[in-house]
């Protein structure tokens, strides 16, 4: 498993959920399946409340928006929620099923964005169906470093 600052948002056996480095999504470590999915989709939906609730008051004092005052996730009400799979060593279907449902109900303009290093889930989500152009979720492949 991987070292990041601070504690977890979330740790099981398999599976270990940080905020993203720029806080507008989360990084997951390890394993996805039906025992922690449910937890991603918590935490995914903690970041939509949290926005929600950061927009609709704005008119309070910067320190009082968001946990971390350098991002200020008011700004732009279309801003894309990431999840970094890169290094994600197994993603379940039905995670991925999930991942792919909450795009779906996010607001118009908003995208879902996948960071991934395995073209498997590109491969997954073609399989499924769930590469159309009306799902709000993009994939992102990085390559390796060799």
């Amino acid at each position: 498993m991987s070292a990041y600052d601070g504690p977890a948002l979330y740790a099981d056996a398999l599976l270990q959920v940080w905020r993203s480095d720029d806080a507008r999504g989360l990084r997951l470590v390890g394993q996805v399946d039906l025992t922690n999915q449910a937890a991603v989709l918590g935490h995914l939906l903690d970041l939509l409340d949290r926005q929600k609730a950061d927009r609709s008051c704005s008119d309070a004092p910067a320190a009082d928006l968001t946990a971390d005052p350098a991002v200020d996730l008011t700004a732009d009400p279309a801003v894309d929620l990431t999840v970094d799979l890169t290094e994600v060593t197994f993603l379940s279907f039905a995670a991925l099923h999930t991942l792919v449902a909450f795009a779906e109900v996010l607001d118009p303009g908003r995208r879902l964005v996948l960071l991934a290093r395995d073209l498997a889930i590109a491969e997954m989500l073609a399989a499924c169906g769930w590469d159309r152009p009306e799902v709000p979720l993009t994939l992102l492949e990085e390559t390796p470093d060799d």
